[in-house]
């Protein structure tokens, strides 16, 4: 959750560093108990970088088959937006727009007029799709 703060004000250094803490936990408790399932990897949180690849996709995208809407409505919800997220930052544009398609289509609190501002979706901004899906700015 910090570390989506951090990335939302767009201080990404400080969202990464938050979020590599995080993971670091995650993997302790995990380590010491193998039935606790952490349902999106903090890792995902980061900027993808090229060196990555399209590993914090996979990794939101397993989050998700691990804990999908069907399974818990809310949380569900909220690793389809992630992913969508992570989608966006490493510069999966149709994809991010097709994860948003799904999440705007279910019960949830992210809204068109969120997603026109939210800054994790700055790459989608001008995209035709994108403009399609979140409706036209306000003046």
């Amino acid at each position: 959750m910090q570390a989506g703060t951090h990335l939302f004000n767009g201080d990404s250094s400080r969202a990464s560093k938050v979020a590599e803490q995080a993971r670091h936990r995650a993997t302790l408790l995990v380590a010491r108990d193998s039935t606790v399932l952490t349902p999106l990897p903090a890792s995902d949180w980061r900027t993808p970088t090229l060196a990555e690849g399209r590993k914090p996709v996979r990794l939101a995208q397993t989050s998700l088959a691990h804990l999908p809407v069907a399974k818990d409505a809310m949380v569900g919800a909220l690793l389809i937006y992630r992913l969508a997220c992570v989608q966006a930052l490493a510069g999966e544009k149709q994809a991010a727009v097709g994860t948003l398609e799904t999440l705007l289509s279910i019960p949830f609190y992210v809204s068109p007029a969120r997603l026109r501002i939210d800054p994790n979706f700055a790459s989608l901004r001008g995209d035709s799709a994108f403009s399609r899906l979140t409706g036209p700015s306000a003046p």
